[in-house]
């Protein structure tokens, strides 16, 4: 009957067996699971279940040949025939299908859980969540499955290829638990500082096995002689069980036996009963005696070090060591020789000035070199009297220590410590929180705070507020990810001076891989970067003025021309000369001259934008970049120039009044190049100063023309409200259910006494650019609401007026209550009102055009979306806008009758409208067939020439009155 022995083993072994006709030629596979099946410090298989495999194969004539592979390797080579034997595998009924067991098992097993020392698992149920290390390949990922899914637990599974590997990585941490076969886990627990478990599953039989169909005579013969062995105590099965840490099993008598043994025991017990008292006592005091033998040379089995007995004279008594001490190369002449005759003579001396103050005072310990075959090796001593009987000669015990990997690592350390701390750079070594934790002398020298002020803090308290704050968004990342970041930084001293550095931060990494710390180097480059912008700026700015110079302007037009071919822009390049300025240096010296320069720079940077270039090219010439600006724009530039330069300038005591002579040249129509532009803008500013200078003049007669008309107008306009030059007409809106007028757009018009009337497409940018459109924009809607109170007074149908709204308008904060306070004044209720915005003014920034839209919501005043299709609307804006009209605009209405995309687009607009509850109207209706599509639509309202054109107000009374239903 098989009985099942505790054992403590670790890592398996792989053997294979192959036959031949005489000398059976037998392939074991090995691998390693001590103690069962490993390979030994000689390179040799050993373990149980190769000693069992000896003891047969002895018996048997086999010739047994190794194969080492890992346990995945092994299967894989059983199961292709390449080995023949493989021992050490659990039976289960998925293997029986690719390999064959003999029948009695050579081993009992169970797998029971190991943990890391740090992590607390008490029970199954400590389990969830866990990361639990296991061998690939093994018979306990089915049943360790099953029994979580009875506590319906679920944990982490780390497969490895070896034991040895899972024990490691549940040792660093990678692993929380480990899965292992008692024998391997109790073997190797206290190496890997693992502790077990009470959780213990799957019982398992052991067996060498063969693949299925082979080999069937050599299962059978092995199965033979442990059939035979397990049942015989004194047999090699049980001897090498005892070999390798098992119990023999107790001998089983028969029952006739145990009878004669009681009688027996009755006749000799008088005998013994007077000597039990004493047998007791000797065994106890033998016990005693034994536990504390046991105890010592367990504890002298402990000691890592070299221990030995010396006497006053130098002589050795006794040499122990339980490890591979470097000295045990000479152990053999150790006892009786003197230690002067093994140690270099200056060690000798050293130990032995140790033992006699050690015999005077107790104790003494020391340091001492010694010379051996893989060279200089440094150990520490301890020395202690031995307690001998009175009369005895004095001995005393001497524990060394081998330090010389510790020496080594010291004066590594050592070195490193002096390099960080000498280094002419900043380090800052800190947590991962960043809090620092040692900073160098060189930091204190450049930030002016020492260790004690830092220790603890977070580098932050350096920031001077000017880094960019995408330079530490980038610099976590890079850390995040475990990666190095080099970059440059301006910081702050203690004592408020800033200062730039040069900065690497690099992650510290344990030998298992994992982060704990943040290395940085600081390199001070202050100076460096000061020389490098006096550098650049002599080489790229007027010294006088500190403008750009030439090549500094060559370089940002390159830039600014590149966008404008990229955004189809235009590109603005003015010349500036300053009138008679030679007479100011010839009468009043340069020096006044130079700080006139320098006032004029002043004054010509504050008119210009930020995205301007302004360059000085020498003398009283300046040249300027606007990018993205056409001729209107370049017109008002160079007319606030003028009045900027002209107002009277102070220096040294001197009232200095100077104007200036712009020229001006646009991209691409004058020129594709610096030098051709800023040529041809020259060449305009020469017909300033022929016409009689302090003016403005473009290259091209055409664009002076443009400007001319654009400065006439935008003047007329300033005067075009309190002139009564301004009207407003009115378009009737059409319903498409019934046919009557349901509204009137008000629209605007400018007639002047002498230009005659002027389009709206041309004074209304005027109007917006000069910011005019803000009082017109206010005439507009109070004009607006008080004809339409005077309509519905004079008994009019009830209509809503819808008035155009500006970019300028909307963005005025106070746009809500202002026209509140309109609509108050006319009496006129709110909801016959209605504000019209362009979709590409409430496209431009959707999230302010919904708070403003809102507030006119909650007032009662009711919005439309003009000019829809125009603009990209997004459709997650358009839900969130509070309006309740969208008007098509009419580049798409003009073809609907011929153009499949108009009509699709103009479909689409109509049923989205009505799936958001928003009404639409169509805008540019000019024929019937335009009319019947859009009603075929069901859109629902029109207006345009087809019903009638923007009539002034007594024109729209009349066609009010007669107007009939369609």
């Amino acid at each position: 009957m098989p009985i099942a022995f505790p054992f403590r083993f670790f890592t398996l072994l792989c053997l294979s067996l192959a036959f031949n006709a005489h000398a059976q030629d037998i392939r074991v596979g090995v691998y390693e699971n001590k103690p069962k099946i490993f390979t030994d410090a000689q390179g040799s298989p050993s373990g149980i279940f190769i000693d069992i495999l000896k003891a047969i194969g002895d018996k048997e004539g086999w010739q047994l040949r190794y194969v080492n592979c890992e346990w995945d390797e092994c299967l894989k080579k059983i199961e292709a025939g390449d080995i023949d034997l493989m021992p050490d595998v659990a039976h289960s009924d998925e293997r029986e299908i690719t390999l064959d067991f003999h029948a009695t098992p050579a081993l009992y097993s169970w797998s029971q859980i190991y943990r890391n020392k740090d992590v607390a698992i008490s029970s199954i149920l400590d389990l969830k969540d866990r990361r639990v290390a296991m061998l690939s390949g093994g018979i306990q990922e089915d049943a360790f499955l099953k029994l979580l899914d009875g506590y319906n637990i679920k944990a982490r599974l780390i497969t490895t290829k070896s034991m040895e590997e899972a024990f490691r990585l549940t040792q660093s941490g990678g692993a929380d638990a480990v899965i292992s076969g008692h024998h391997y886990g109790d073997f190797h627990k206290l190496d890997y500082q693992l502790i077990e478990t009470p959780i213990i599953f799957q019982p398992s039989r052991l067996f060498y096995v063969a693949a299925q169909g082979r080999n069937a005579e050599l299962l059978n013969t092995i199965d033979k002689h442990l059939r035979a062995w397990v049942n015989t105590p004194d047999s090699p099965y049980f001897r090498i069980l005892k070999r390798w840490g098992g119990f023999e099993p107790t001998t089983i008598f028969p029952p006739l036996f145990w009878k004669a043994l009681i009688m027996l025991s009755a006749l000799i017990l008088l005998s013994i009963l007077g000597l039990a008292f004493l047998r007791k006592q000797v065994k106890l005091k033998t016990l005693q005696l034994s536990a504390t033998n046991n105890q010592l040379q367990a504890t002298l089995n402990a000691i890592p070090d070299l221990l030995f007995e010396i006497g006053l004279d130098g002589v050795y008594h006794s040499y122990y060591s339980a490890n591979n001490d470097p000295h045990d190369t000479h152990a053999p002449r150790f006892a009786g020789n003197n230690i002067h005759d093994i140690l270099p003579p200056e060690a000798a001396k050293t130990v032995m000035n140790a033992a006699e103050e050690a015999h005077r005072l107790g104790y003494a310990r020391g340091e001492y070199e010694n010379s051996l075959a893989d060279g200089k090796h440094w150990f520490e001593f301890g020395v202690s009297p031995k307690p001998v009987a009175s009369g005895e000669i004095p001995r005393l015990l001497v524990l060394s220590r081998d330090i010389t990997v510790r020496k080594k690592m010291e004066d590594s350390l050592l070195k490193f410590s002096l390099a960080v701390e000498q280094s002419p750079n900043s380090i800052i070594i800190s947590d991962l929180e960043g809090n620092i934790e040692y900073v160098n002398a060189t930091f204190s020298k450049v930030s002016g705070y020492t260790l004690n002020e830092v220790i603890g803090k977070n580098p932050r308290m350096l920031q001077s507020g000017k880094t960019p704050a995408e330079i530490y968004t980038d610099m976590w990342l890079h850390l995040a990810r475990g990666d190095a970041w080099r970059g440059s930084l301006i910081n702050r001293s203690k004592a408020g001076a800033e200062y730039v550095e040069s900065t690497l931060i690099s992650p510290i990494r344990q030998a298992d891989g994992k982060i704990t710390h943040y290395l940085a180097i600081h390199e001070n480059i202050t100076e460096k970067k000061q020389a490098e912008e006096r550098i650049d700026r002599l080489a790229h700015f007027d010294q006088l003025t500190g403008l750009p110079n030439r090549i500094l302007l060559n370089d940002r037009f390159q830039f600014c021309l590149g966008r404008a071919q990229r955004n189809n822009e235009e590109l603005t390049v003015i010349f500036l000369d300053l009138d008679h300025f030679k007479n100011i240096n010839d009468t009043l010296g340069h020096s006044i001259g130079d700080q006139l320069l320098v006032e004029v720079a002043k004054r010509l940077k504050v008119a210009l934008r930020e995205e301007d270039t302004l360059s000085r090219q020498g003398g009283d010439e300046f040249i300027l970049i606007l990018p993205n600006t056409g001729a209107d724009g370049a017109a008002q530039v160079a007319t606030k120039l003028i009045e900027t330069v002209s107002q009277t300038c102070h220096a040294a005591g001197h009232e200095l009044n100077v104007t200036p002579s712009i020229g001006i040249a646009l991209y691409p129509h004058d020129g594709e190049d610096l030098e051709t532009l800023s040529k041809n803008a020259d060449s305009a500013m020469y017909r300033v100063k022929q016409n009689g200078r302090n003016d403005y003049c473009f290259f091209t007669p055409e664009m002076q023309a443009h400007a001319a008309r654009t400065l006439q107008l935008s003047s007329a306009l300033r005067h075009a409200l309190a002139r009564n030059e301004l009207q407003l007409h009115y378009q009737p809106q059409i319903s498409l259910k019934d046919g009557s007028i349901t509204g009137a757009e008000a629209l605007l018009r400018w007639i002047h006494p002498q230009l005659g009337t002027i389009s709206p497409a041309e004074f209304i940018p005027i109007a917006e650019s000069s910011g005019q459109i803000i009082p017109i924009g206010e005439w507009v809607i109070r004009t607006a609401t008080r004809q339409l109170k005077s309509w519905l007074d004079s008994g009019f149908p009830a209509m809503v007026m819808a008035v155009n709204l500006s970019a300028a308008q909307f963005r005025q904060p106070s746009l809500p209550e202002l026209v509140t306070s309109i609509l108050a004044e006319a009496d006129l209720p709110h909801k016959y009102f209605e504000l019209e915005l362009t979709e590409a003014v409430a496209m431009n920034d959707p999230q302010a055009a919904i708070a403003v839209m809102d507030k006119l919501f909650e007032r009662g005043i009711r919005m439309s979306i003009d000019d829809f299709g125009t603009g990209y609307s997004s459709l997650s804006y358009l839900k969130r806008f509070n309006v309740y009209k969208l008007k098509i605009d009419q580049s798409f209405v003009s073809n609907i009758t011929d153009d499949p995309e108009d009509k699709a687009i103009v479909t689409a607009i109509i049923n989205m409208a009505s799936s958001l509850g928003m009404l639409t109207i169509a805008e540019g209706v000019e024929t019937a067939g335009q009319l019947e599509f859009l009603r075929a639509q069901q859109c629902d309202e029109v207006q345009g020439y087809y019903f009638s054109k923007p009539l002034p107000a007594a024109q729209f009374e009349a066609f009010a009155k007669g107007h009939l239903k369609i």
